[in-house]
Order: structure tokens, then sequence, then C-alpha cells
């Protein structure tokens, strides 16, 4: 189904779409290859510079997804390696954020003899968190349920965990409001 920008769609312009999205049964899928030929492709003889609002308001994604995915191409074409760990970086400030929010909101509370082993259970947390579902999420992909279907489930179990989290949360403050 080809999709259009949404300020083309509103306006009832029926000219070519800036992109299309094949089926997303296809085993050999790739959203992130898809997405950067996309913006490749909305640059013409006509228009050679665009900024990333342009493309992101064209493509109807996101300005930080659009920056991401231009930080990676731009680095990809110039071939340069450190542009690209640069893209990296730039995309993974938000998750070293949320790491250091757990260590200041851990560490304060457990004693100084405890700290090291306290330390020590948040990293194996961490890398679990991040490593088994992902590696669950590619055997799901590939294993049967293809990749919407593993995303489905991915994205399910994550709302049932954080509404676990809420609750126990709420249950917490409820108890340390009565103590």
């Amino acid at each position: 189904m080809p999709r259009t920008s949404s300020a083309a769609s509103k306006a009832g312009n029926a000219q070519e779409p800036a992109w299309s999205i094949p089926s997303l049964r296809e085993p050999r899928y790739s959203q992130s290859l898809e997405r950067g030929l996309a913006i490749l492709g909305c640059f013409t003889p006509k228009r050679p510079v665009l900024g990333i609002a342009d493309i992101a308001d064209e493509l109807g994604m996101s300005r930080s997804t659009t920056h991401r995915y231009v930080i990676t191409l731009v680095a990809l074409g110039a071939g340069s390696v450190a542009l690209f760990f640069v893209g990296t970086a730039v995309s993974g400030v938000g998750f070293g954020a949320g790491f250091q929010g757990g260590i200041r909101t851990v560490v304060p509370l457990a004693e100084p003899h405890e700290r090291a082993g306290v330390l020590s259970l948040l990293f194996v947390v961490s890398y679990l968190g991040m490593g088994v579902p992902a590696v669950a999420a590619g055997f799901g992909a590939t294993d049967g349920l293809g990749l919407l279907g593993a995303a489905r489930v991915y994205g399910l179990a994550l709302i049932v965990l954080a509404g676990l989290a809420l609750a126990g949360l709420r249950r917490t403050r409820r108890v340390g409001a009565l103590a």
C-alpha cells in the first residue's frame, strides 16, 4: 500500500508516493533498509539539499528517527567509520541517561559494603534485559511468527511488564505512605 506524506494526503494530491511499504510478511523485509532508501529517494536533481524536517514531513516519520537514519546514511556515504560511530553515540544517549538514572536510584539505597554486589546485579539484570528479549525476538521472527508477529508479541510483553512495574510502584508507595 503506498504511503504518502500527511500533507499530501490532506490536500488530496495524487502525485507519486515518496515511498511504499512492501508486505511485512516477506521474511527478508527490512524496515531500516526501506526507510534508508526512502530517505535517499527524497533527494532529486531539483531538490539536492533537504533538511531533517523536510524529509520527516515528506515520509511521515518523526524528526528524531529521521535524524538517526540521516546520520547513518551520511556516515556510510562518506565512508567514515568515525562518523558512523558518532551517529551511534548520538542514538544511544537516551539509553545512557536511563542507565545512569537506574544507578543513581539504586546505589544510595545500598550500604557501603553492599554496593559492589548491588552494582554487579544491576549490570547483570541490565544486560539480560537487553539481550534476552532481542534474542527471543530474533528466534520468534525466524521460527514461525515472522517479523510482524514477533514485534506484536514483543510489544505485548513490554506492555504487560510495564503494567506490572507500575502496579508494583503504586503498591510500594501505598505501603510507604502507611508506614
